[in-house]
């Protein structure tokens, strides 16, 4: 019985929850079918893992925020994406999918449906004193308003 009450709780739980979040970050392939029109605010999560080594030791931590990205049309499949520094100009190919490089970080990311899914991973490091090494990976999936 005690079980029973249990599932009913756990089914009456999962099924009221919201449902309006973005599917979670897959991995492999990504074409699926493109929203036309990718102007617009996407509301998300950042998700940021750091891993490194410096004077100190070794160190890593993980930690995700809420975060805003706003894409505007920049012309026939071209996207401006403006979050903490403005990217202009990015193509965006058929299938809904764009790459472009930002400082010392390669950044990809694709449309899919109405969600806006960022990869991104940096590597950086210094010899000079204090000497360090930081691999950093980027994660963000939005939904559009």
């Amino acid at each position: 019985m005690k079980n029973l009450f249990v599932l009913t709780l756990l089914f009456a739980f999962t099924t009221a929850c919201k449902k309006e979040v973005p599917v979670p970050i897959p991995s492999g392939n990504t074409s699926v079918s493109v929203v036309e029109g990718y102007a617009g605010t996407y509301n998300g999560l950042v998700i940021l893992d750091v891993s490194g080594v410096d004077s100190t030791g070794v160190y890593k931590y993980d930690t995700s925020y809420a975060y805003s990205v706003t894409v505007l049309d920049a012309g026939e499949n071209k996207i401006t994406i403006q979050g903490e520094t403005a990217v202009e100009s990015i193509e965006v190919n058929d299938s809904g999918h764009f790459e472009f490089q930002d400082y010392n970080r390669n950044i990809e990311g694709d449309f899919r449906n109405d969600s806006l899914y960022l990869f991104s991973g940096a590597i950086s490091g210094s010899y000079e004193p204090p000497p360090f090494y930081q691999n950093t990976k980027m994660s963000f999936a939005g939904l559009k308003e």
